[in-house]
């Protein structure tokens, strides 16, 4: 793992209106300043086989952007099965029984589309946008993905192949050797594996497909792969009454089955301070990057809002400090890895070797403020104002609202009430931002992590100066020993 983590700007950009498991629109409330018209104005829904249905229309632009999450992901699996999700859904993308993989691009390009999907911890997300007068065909066409793909022995061979190109080719033998002993690996790396131990979100092996067959795939698409463990989000240019009629006619006929109950494992809690040093990563470098982590309640927590503003808030702080003030780093900020159960914060920075202890400091210092002093009125307004606008930036395309509602399921389903940001930001004090901060930095004792270099480029210059000069001193000595014969 490195710092550059999956930004979670959508995250904090995205809370939509919860219903009941009725056909019915929620309470109207005006979009604010920062929100577009009607943008908590959606229709949550349930099919009689247990399919979860978002629906809103927006006339704003001429597409049409479908979503169908799965509730299956990485953690529903042991280590050593993990890609189990992620080689189905790549299994899925292999060409139905009426067309190939390349007729299905080629179908989906020519009528104004795109498509693609994503496997996460605790879902499989499949998304198809398209020109709003071809829409029945994009939800035909993800229909018959879901329902009507290959799985051929052929197309395992195959899939299990492009598993292993994206992840950089096939591990060896050596290559795991060396993960289970922890070389190769970042201080960041090996930090998040301290503060997620005890859950199933880290594992020494390297993951790979190759102790999944046909038969893993074929029982994991009939175990998730049915209504009651699958939503479908559709948001753009489309005629409600005319779409709920062509999801009945095809989602509508999907096995029901029976929905995903995911148990997850809470982290062990670090009891003492530590501090990781990578090993072999990176090799070659003159800089390290260094940094503090810590980890808190995870992605579902009420206290959402303070830590989204804490992680701006820090980063800015982190920045000026470091950067600008002190001339010590080019590059510091916050990053968190964010699970449902467990999220892990990094306060993190690049740093010349001979400063990494005046950086950590520099760090703990921003941190221990935050968590002793209240922020001032000025701060206080200038981050939410910055957090504010964020979310306007964020809904500028029907393809990012669908995104913004996806991930904002979990509150449909279970909190029954409207989030508004504006408000919910807007009502920030420094009594919370204080409170949450610390809880994430003073309830545990940090992990402190260096990605050092194991060799820097002037070292790698002298050693190969000096192996020059005494292949040069040799040749020299063999060359006039042959000269005197």
């Amino acid at each position: 793992m490195t710092l550059a983590f999956i930004s979670k700007r959508l995250n904090g950009i995205m809370r939509v209106c919860v219903l009941t498991f009725a056909s019915i629109t929620c309470a109207h409330l005006s979009a604010g300043e920062y929100t577009p018209p009607g943008l908590y104005d959606v229709e949550y829904y349930q099919l009689p086989n247990g399919l979860r249905v978002l629906l809103k229309e927006r006339h704003q632009a001429r597409s049409v952007s479908y979503r169908v999450v799965v509730n299956v992901g990485q953690a529903d699996y042991p280590c050593g099965q993990k890609e189990t999700p992620h080689f189905l859904e790549h299994l899925l993308f292999n060409g139905t029984s009426l067309y190939t993989e390349s007729e299905l691009d080629d179908l989906v390009e020519e009528h104004g589309g795109s498509w693609n999907a994503y496997t996460r911890e605790e879902s499989t997300d499949y998304e198809l946008d398209i020109f709003s007068l071809h829409a029945p065909l994009g939800l035909e066409i993800l229909h018959a993905i879901i329902t009507d793909s290959q799985v051929t022995p052929e197309n395992v061979d195959r899939s299990r192949d492009i598993i292993h190109r994206e992840a950089g080719g096939k591990p060896s033998i050596v290559e795991n050797w060396y993960r289970e002993l922890g070389m190769g690996r970042s201080g960041s790396g090996l930090a998040h594996d301290v503060l997620v131990d005890g859950t199933t979100y880290a594992c020494k092996e390297i993951e790979t497909a190759d102790d999944i067959g046909r038969a893993d795939v074929l029982d994991a698409y009939e175990r998730y792969y049915v209504a009651s463990n699958m939503t479908l989000i559709v948001v753009g240019d489309f005629d409600s009454v005319s779409m709920k009629d062509l999801i009945v006619s095809t989602f509508g006929t999907i096995n029901p089955g029976e929905t995903n109950q995911r148990a997850l494992s809470d982290p062990k809690p670090v009891t003492e301070k530590l501090t990781l040093t990578s090993t072999l990563s990176p090799l070659i470098d003159n800089e390290a990057v260094v940094g503090i982590a810590y980890a808190t309640g995870g992605s579902r927590s009420p206290d959402y809002y303070p830590r989204w503003f804490i992680e701006k808030y820090l980063s800015d702080r982190l920045y000026k400090k470091l950067r600008l003030e002190e001339g010590l780093s080019y590059s510091a900020a916050i990053d968190t890895v964010s699970y449902s159960n467990v999220n892990v914060w990094y306060a993190y920075a690049d740093s010349e070797l001979e400063t990494i202890d005046e950086v950590i400091a520099l760090i703990r210092q921003e941190i221990d403020r935050l968590v002793n002093e209240p922020i001032d009125d000025e701060a206080l307004a200038l981050v939410k104002s910055k957090l504010l606008m964020s979310i306007a930036r964020g809904f500028e395309s029907n393809s990012a609202i669908a995104d913004y509602y996806q991930v904002s399921l979990h509150e449909i389903e279970a909190q029954g009430a409207l989030v508004r940001e504006e408000e919910a930001i807007a009502a920030l004090t420094a009594a919370d931002i204080q409170r949450v901060a610390r809880n994430i930095f003073a309830e545990g004792p940090p992990v402190i992590f260096h990605d050092r270099p194991s060799i820097t480029y002037t070292q790698l210059a002298m050693a190969l100066g000096f192996f020059t000069l005494v292949f040069v001193y040799f040749a020299y000595r063999y060359l006039s020993r042959g000269r005197a014969r």
